[in-house]
């Protein structure tokens, strides 16, 4: 059961990324899923200020220096792509 239903969203999601490509530009519905990892970097930022327990990683200034270049990094890269 649990298979038809991963099955059953995994083919819409087929068709409507395929429905959104033949509305607009192929690079602009291409750079949405390369979203997700940044959706999860800001997620495990947010989880490790938080609640730095759960991830058990020292937040040091060096280390949020690194995570926000990397953010700015790749907002730059999002937007080059959608540009």
């Amino acid at each position: 059961m649990l298979c038809f239903i991963n099955s059953s969203i995994a083919c819409v999601g087929y068709v409507l990324y395929f429905n959104a490509v033949s509305l607009t530009y192929v690079s602009l519905v291409s750079a949405i899923p390369s979203t997700q990892p940044f959706l999860v970097f800001v997620i495990a930022i947010m989880l490790g200020i938080f609640y730095p327990g759960l991830l058990k990683e020292s937040i040091e200034r060096k280390g949020v220096i690194i995570k926000g270049i990397a953010v700015v990094t790749i907002l730059i890269g999002a937007y080059l792509i959608v540009s």
